[in-house]
């Protein structure tokens, strides 16, 4: 996790702390007035097995990346600080030493990063790390340490798996990913935390949206600054496209979010709605009428087609100086219908 994050759970979550064992660990996290409720440095789990000589004692160390510059104030603001994530690593991996078999470093870094962490501890065993690209790249070996990447956002569970010879050695491995969908059962108490937790954040995200679209109604009293149009404008001209287009799944879209809970997260809306970030989508609260997948998020804003149609056959006579009228003039699909992989929507330019 991002340290900025990081530091601001923990600080809301100190009484906790000091409630019960944490399961959020960091080495490099500390609370500047040295108070006991902060993430552990480590946890030690022992693993035990029929095909082991004796049980395994596996350490997994936390680091967390520093704070960005526009994040720094946060940081302070929370009562900790994010130190140097290569001392604290050496310091939290010389305090295992004696205490684990195995060393797996849990770390939110770029790759570059990790990467040095591995080079400069010979220490580690295996590096379980993440960035905010999400990204999953195939295991890498560097120095001693064996990286690999944990999915984005939990949707795939990591599953890594060692085989040693008769010596105990480690004689190969194998990593694969399996997706987390609506196969695999969730797990009841996970389920009900994070139940809790949409609700919170959806009471939030409410309040928050509600100001903005009062902030986005003031200054928007109309919609001609727009660049979209509209699917029912386009419906006008174009009735058979229309008409395919409000049967399928792309003209009610956004109730997908609804039913999961992501009508506020930025990783859903851009795709189940019209112009998010582009002129155009804002929030459900501020901008309903921009929901849904539109004809305009596939061909663009079309506010100038709207306002002179014929510019548009103008503009291609131009770019294909060697079409003939009646090439441009024919029909053209160029659309796919959703979920079918067939060409269906017709457009007569």
């Amino acid at each position: 996790m991002q340290g900025h994050r990081l530091c601001r759970i923990v600080s809301q979550a100190r009484r906790d702390f000091e409630a019960r064992e944490s399961a959020v660990i960091s080495s490099n996290i500390r609370a500047v007035d040295g108070a006991s409720s902060q993430p552990g440095p480590y946890v030690i789990r022992i693993v035990t097995g029929k095909r082991l000589a004796r049980p395994v004692r596996i350490a997994f160390i936390g680091v967390s990346d520093a704070a960005p510059d526009e994040m720094k104030d946060r940081v302070a603001a929370s009562g900790f600080v994010i130190n140097d994530p290569f001392l604290t690593g050496q310091a939290a991996l010389a305090e295992v030493a004696d205490k684990a078999d195995v060393n797996v470093v849990v770390s939110f870094r770029s790759l570059p990063r990790v990467n040095k962490l591995a080079r400069l501890n010979d220490d580690i065993d295996v590096i379980i790390n993440s960035d905010e690209t999400g990204l999953v790249p195939d295991p890498v070996q560097v120095n001693n340490a064996l990286i690999v990447f944990a999915a984005k956002e939990t949707k795939h569970l990591g599953e890594l798996r060692v085989y040693t010879d008769a010596d105990g050695v480690v004689d190969r491995f194998t990593a694969r990913y399996v997706e987390l969908d609506e196969v695999i059962p969730d797990e009841p108490g996970m389920a009900a935390i994070t139940a809790q937790a949409r609700r919170e954040i959806d009471e939030v995200q409410n309040r928050m949206a509600e100001a903005e679209a009062a902030v986005y109604s003031a200054s928007n009293s109309s919609n001609a600054s727009s660049p979209f149009v509209l699917s029912d404008t386009c419906g006008k001209c174009h009735q058979t496209e229309y008409a395919i287009w409000r049967k399928s799944l792309h003209s009610n879209a956004f109730a997908a979010l609804e039913t999961r809970r992501r009508t506020f997260d930025s990783a859903c809306i851009g795709c189940h709605s019209l112009g998010f970030q582009k002129q155009g989508f804002v929030n459900i609260k501020a901008t309903p009428h921009l929901a849904n997948v539109q004809c305009e998020s596939c061909h663009g804003p079309r506010r100038c087609h709207v306002a002179a149609p014929a510019a548009e056959i103008t503009r291609l006579r131009r770019e294909m100086p060697v079409a003939s009228s009646a090439t441009i003039a024919q029909t053209a699909r160029i659309s796919i219908l959703p979920n079918t992989g067939q060409s269906s929507l017709t457009r007569t330019l």
